[in-house]
């Protein structure tokens, strides 16, 4: 798909024909929709229910619909809004050369130009994260269309605007997956969900059963690796199967044909962000051979949530650790214990707090305790409300994140400045944004700040991709219309300091399925099993042999020199130890190759 449009005159031109329309009768406008939304609201999608909504405005109705779509609004044959998805299914380019636009879902699709100017920010960025922030790329002209946001024209200039969340709808978060669930099994085959293991995946898997919700269930069982994660989803996929007596579809996989599974697109897929989607490529492309029309996952409920993956740690196993920490001999400072025994999350997440996020937003106040904390943490950080949000509210479950091993290491000081200033200065907008009330609650704030820049990129997006390139839809439901506004009104409190995610912890617990999640945390690693950092050098090797990764380094190392703001010499030492951040280093030079860059 691909569209243009003049920002003078407002005129444009698609070349493909929008799948519904809408002649918004109270103020002669006309809503052009191209895509496949799957929910309105919480019922399934149907062109009829669509037509209804005569008088409805634009910016309400992108937050009604779930799926992969994009939204144009027209009057008298000129564009005056365009925008993706709420939620993050959706992915189009904008690229804007002199007064034109060029939107596609096709980077390489669109007009370019030569030697486009670079954004340091959002390179940096991504070589600490493996994505860029909210709708940046590595090129200042080129955009990711961003969830949350609504693009006018306006003085023949795009001007952005911020979509609102919609009101809850449902008594509690179980009930509006319950409708979801309903919703998408209702009419032709069932939607196919994938199960990690993981208890989000998990949970759903019990409502649908204990609703008797038609659902199909599929999962990965890596072949070629012994890889210990993998074998403990396996564990806990095994064990909800027997206690809910799923028929469960295994899907063999093996590392060494991912590539091929994506068709050689990976790179024009993801040109921005790394995942190589090693599992959910495999499931899609299951998901398409077997007839299958949406591929759903429990994704996103650990970002959303904010508070980290759902687990169960009593008060009394924290003050025994805690106790045993700070008596435990040795020269380390009482926060370098902390951080060693992760016990500062614990703390972290007690800042996190509801009551004390709305207390900082709303009135900058940090109790005696709370500088104490603040600075036993973060040393010579201010404390600000900027990096409140930051360090406690956002952390490591939102975005944007702090400054990173890449940034730290290999940036010079010129390079450590700019960034610091310009992340300091995204922040800023966040708080800006609270305080305008375009945003009512610290809760909100952080929900739509995820939608924007945490599920633009990491999971979300390979699997979006992966779905997309095999022909299906797919579906988050932590993250669709019925579900994701219960979170804005689920307030968060001690209980889950100790027990991230309460409510579902405790749901969870009542089907038995904490306990089966604690056996097999306890079982024993295999002797023969490949880390995290075994399997990232495979792939590397993999990538590196189709993409010739030793160019794409020489294109990106020569770009970081001429910034000034990179130390080459630690570049090269940072590589040698840490293959993540050599991946999305080659990662970046494939994209400058790609698009025409001299080297």
């Amino acid at each position: 798909m691909k569209i243009s449009i003049n920002k003078t005159t407002g005129k444009w031109d698609a070349d493909v024909k929008p799948s519904y329309i809408i002649d918004v009768t109270n103020n002669d406008s006309t809503l052009l929709l191209y895509g496949k939304p799957l929910l309105l609201d919480s019922s399934a999608f149907s062109p009829e229910k669509f037509s209804k909504l005569r008088n409805i405005k634009f910016t309400d109705l992108i937050p009604r619909l779930t799926g992969d779509c994009f939204f144009l609004e027209t009057k008298n044959g000129e564009i005056i809004n365009f925008a993706v998805d709420f939620y993050g299914h959706c992915r189009m380019y904008m690229n804007e050369i002199s007064e034109d636009i060029f939107i596609s879902n096709d980077l390489y699709s669109l007009p370019q130009q030569t030697d486009p100017d670079l954004d340091w920010f959002q390179i940096f960025y991504f070589l600490n994260w493996d994505h860029t922030w909210c709708g940046g790329t590595f090129y200042k002209k080129i955009h990711l269309l961003t969830p949350t946001k609504v693009y006018k024209l306006i003085n023949n200039e795009v001007i952005e605007g911020y979509l609102k969340m919609p009101k809850p709808r449902y008594k509690n978060i179980k009930d509006a997956i319950t409708e979801v669930l309903f919703a998408l099994s209702g009419e032709g085959k069932a939607p196919l969900m994938m199960l990690s293991g993981g208890l989000d995946s998990m949970h759903i898997a019990s409502i649908a059963k204990n609703n008797e919700v038609n659902l199909h269930y599929v999962t990965g069982e890596i072949k070629d690796l012994v890889l210990d994660d993998n074998l403990k989803d396996q564990s806990g996929v095994q064990k909800i199967a027997e206690l809910y007596n799923l028929d469960i579809n295994y899907i063999e996989v093996k590392i060494k044909d991912f590539y091929d599974k994506w068709q050689g697109k990976l790179d024009d897929l993801l040109p921005f962000e790394y995942k190589d989607g090693r599992l959910w490529i495999y499931m899609a492309s299951y998901a398409q051979e077997n007839g299958y029309e949406i591929l759903m996952s429990g994704q996103n409920a650990d970002a959303i949530y904010n508070y980290s993956y759902t687990n169960d740690t009593s008060i009394k196993e924290v003050f025994k650790m805690l106790i045993k920490s700070y008596f435990k001999p040795g020269k380390m400072t009482f926060s370098e214990r902390l951080q060693k025994t992760g016990l500062n999350e614990y703390i972290m997440r007690l800042f996190s707090t509801d009551k004390i996020l709305q207390k900082v937003l709303d009135h900058n106040h940090y109790s005696k305790f709370f500088k104490l904390i603040w600075k036993s943490i973060n040393k010579d950080l201010p404390l600000t409300r900027e990096n409140y949000i930051a360090h406690y509210a956002v952390k490591g479950n939102g975005y944007p994140k702090t400054i990173g091993l890449f940034v730290s290491e290999a940036a010079n000081e010129n390079g450590k400045k700019f960034y610091t200033e310009k992340l300091t200065s995204e922040f800023e907008k966040l708080i800006a944004l609270y305080d305008k009330k375009t945003y009512k609650t610290g809760r909100e704030l952080l929900l739509m700040s995820k939608l924007s820049g945490y599920c633009q990129g990491e999971d979300q997006r390979a699997i979006t991709e992966a779905c997309r390139l095999n022909g299906i839809s797919s579906f988050q439901i932590y993250t669709s219309a019925p579900v994701l506004p219960q979170y804005n009104n689920l307030r968060l409190g001690i209980k889950d300091i100790f027990r991230p995610k309460y409510k579902t912890y405790r749901e969870v617990n009542e089907n038995g399925l904490m306990q089966e999640r604690k056996s097999i945390n306890k079982e024993t690693n295999s002797k023969n099993t490949v880390n995290a950092s075994q399997v990232w050098q495979i792939i590397y090797n993999i990538l590196d042999h189709k993409l010739d990764f030793t160019e794409c380094i020489i294109y990106a190392t020569k770009a970081m020199d001429e910034s000034g703001m990179v130390d080459i010499e630690e570049l090269n030492s940072v590589m040698e130890k840490d293959i993540g951040i050599k991946m999305r280093v080659a990662w970046f030079g494939l994209s400058l190759k790609k698009m025409g860059n001299t080297c």
